[in-house]
């Protein structure tokens, strides 16, 4: 089947976890594959598609190890992404992102832990091992240029595990520095290529900080959202760098490490990542919790949301009420808030590390979504950088949701099939139940292609069948209605198809308001698929049992060293040809069920 993982009636089908792993990053473990060899089908994922990847070992540098991730756009309006790197940060031109561009790499000191951000056209890296924070000039990266211009070191300053840049205030942030202060560093970036140091929190070490200008109300100032570890939360007022101040500080059930977050200035909440709490066992699954800000002294919980996964959650970003969240192994998941902010719900996810989803230190470390195309970028410790497209998983929970109480079938034999559908309302909708169409297409085992078609559009009615025009072919698709079985309960039953073929499908069906869902969301582009067993005689696969497979069998004639799945003229699997499968063929004769496809 095309899609890994199901959404349909909000369900999340949890992939098995395994031991865990890995006391630091990406110990022990390299990059699987090497550049461009693998098949984006080997990552598990939904309404998530597969655009590029680069190795970090393409970006050279000694490179081994991939960390943080940012994005910038030229004045010119082409797109890079900004790849952190054990040894350097690599610049990667994606404005085609089918086809990245490695521009250069900027070294650093060898260091696990690096981080990057952008400010006007430069940007600005730190590491936990030595060097200070450095100033990269971005102006003539069109032009292949990116210039390593200074590094700040003043204070005494050479290592900083994050930070952070307020645009609107032109101030950054270093968190988890040597000095002059391991709560916030805070830098005046009024000439970005001479930062000025301006003051410091030194209340807790922070670990990761978000820092935000709110316009109006009873806390109009300049506010630190603060992760200080075991501490909890601090939040604190910047406004004033000579008087920094905190305003309060949070804590929470469960509490282990208060990892990274962000706030949502729309809904005024702030997601938050702890980052131990899965490996100390106060959580099974990956947790990101919800807090109420809009009262920055009296900061409340406001709820919680899970992947249904073991796998840690490291780092989450807020972009049009959409949550994204790199969670070391299990992937980028995004997750949709703007109907229920305090719980929101899953939309989309890709697994850049299909090997197991436990509490391990390996996998997606970081995603940045905030490009103006749209591409989404995910850093991977050991598999560098990914290029996504989220458009599908964008379109945000549907009104209509999709379950399938008996599973979706992979093979079937060529009767007919029925398939158990689930609709669901969501939001105060009503579905038609009169709406629902089971819509397919078979292949030609020949003409299979991959699980991903961009067929291009097709008409929908949803007071008729998707194709327009009942069982009539558009498209070479068919359609076979949902019908109503009572309550939320449908089913549809698929005619029988031809031998050997493989059948692209999906669902669609209508709310009373006339909106159509499709299930996946994304289709026709993505399907499910289920391949059709050949007739067990049809040994040629085109359709017929005939003298071609009479020939094929006597051929095979006697021991079958092979095994049964690749010695198809064993037609009873006891790993001999004989007469008893000469008798099966010829009780078989003639043409295959369903008849063979042109």
């Amino acid at each position: 089947m095309r899609a890994r993982f199901t959404f349909g009636a909000l369900s999340i089908v949890a992939i098995s976890a395994l031991s865990i792993a890995h006391e630091q990053p990406g110990l022990g473990e390299t990059d699987p594959v090497g550049p461009g060899q693998e098949s984006p089908d080997v990552y598990p994922r939904a309404n998530i598609e597969f655009l590029s990847r680069v190795s970090a070992a393409e970006f050279g540098a000694s490179a081994m190890r991939g960390n943080d991730c940012w994005g910038y756009v030229s004045p010119s309006g082409r797109e890079y992404a900004l790849m952190g790197l054990d040894t350097a940060t690599g610049i990667v031109d994606i404005t085609d992102p089918i086809n990245p561009n490695i521009i250069t790499t900027i070294p650093h000191a060898p260091s696990t832990w690096s981080d990057i951000k952008t400010y006007q056209n430069y940007a600005y890296v730190v590491n936990e091992s030595g060097g200070g924070m450095q100033v990269i000039d971005l102006s003539q990266v069109d032009a292949g240029v990116a210039t390593l211009l200074s590094s700040f070191t003043d204070a005494g300053l050479a290592t900083a595990h994050n930070l952070t840049i307020n645009e609107e205030s032109g101030f950054a942030y270093l968190t988890g520095a040597n000095g002059p202060a391991n709560g916030l560093v805070v830098l005046s970036l009024f000439d970005p290529e001479q930062p000025q140091l301006a003051g410091t929190y030194s209340d807790a070490y922070v670990h990761d900080a978000q820092v935000v200008t709110i316009p109006d109300g009873p806390f109009s100032r300049e506010i630190a959202f603060c992760f200080a570890g075991g501490v909890g939360i601090d939040v604190v007022d910047v406004t004033i760098k000579s008087n920094i101040h905190r305003l309060t500080r949070v804590t929470y059930p469960g509490l282990s490490y208060s990892h990274q977050g962000w706030y949502d200035a729309a809904s005024q909440m702030l997601y938050v990542n702890d980052e131990l709490d899965e490996l100390g066992g106060f959580t099974a699954t990956t947790l990101t919790r919800v807090f109420d800000v809009s009262d920055l002294s009296n900061v409340q919980p406001a709820g919680s949301f899970t992947t249904g996964l073991p796998a840690i959650d490291h780092n989450l970003y807020v972009h049009n009420g959409f949550v994204f969240e790199a969670n070391y192994k299990s992937g980028l998941w995004i997750f949709d808030a703007n109907h229920d902010p305090a719980n929101p719900l899953p939309t989309g996810v890709f697994d850049t590390q299909p090997s197991d989803n436990s509490a391990g230190f390996s996998g997606a470390w970081s995603v940045y979504p905030y490009l103006p195309s749209g591409t989404v970028l995910v850093s991977d410790i050991e598999r560098g950088l990914f290029v996504l497209d989220a458009t599908a998983a964008l379109q945000g929970i549907p009104e209509i949701g999709f379950g399938f109480p008996e599973g979706l079938p992979s093979q079937v034999d060529s009767g007919d099939m029925t398939l158990r559908v689930s609709l669901e309302g969501h939001f105060g909708a009503e579905i038609d139940p009169t709406s629902g169409w089971l819509v397919y297409r078979a292949e030609a085992p020949h003409t299979r292609s991959s699980a991903r078609h961009d067929d291009g559009g097709h008409d929908s009615d949803h007071n008729g069948d998707p194709t327009g025009g009942g069982d009539h072919n558009h498209g070479d698709f068919l359609t076979a209605p949902l019908i109503h079985l009572g309550g939320n309960q449908y089913e549809a039953v698929l005619p029988p198809q031809p031998c050997g073929a493989n059948v692209h499908y999906y669902f669609q069906a209508a709310t009373t308001e006339d909106a159509i869902v499709t299930e996946p969301l994304s289709a026709p582009g993505t399907t499910y698929e289920l391949t059709v067993n050949p007739k067990f005689a049809d040994l040629t696969g085109d359709g017929l049992t005939n003298g071609f497979d009479l020939a094929a069998t006597l051929g095979a004639w006697g021991d079958c060293p092979f095994a049964p799945a690749e010695c198809v003229a064993d037609i009873n699997g006891d790993r001999v040809v004989n007469a008893f499968d000469l008798a099966a063929l010829l009780g078989a004769w003639g043409e295959c069920i369903g008849g063979s496809i042109e």
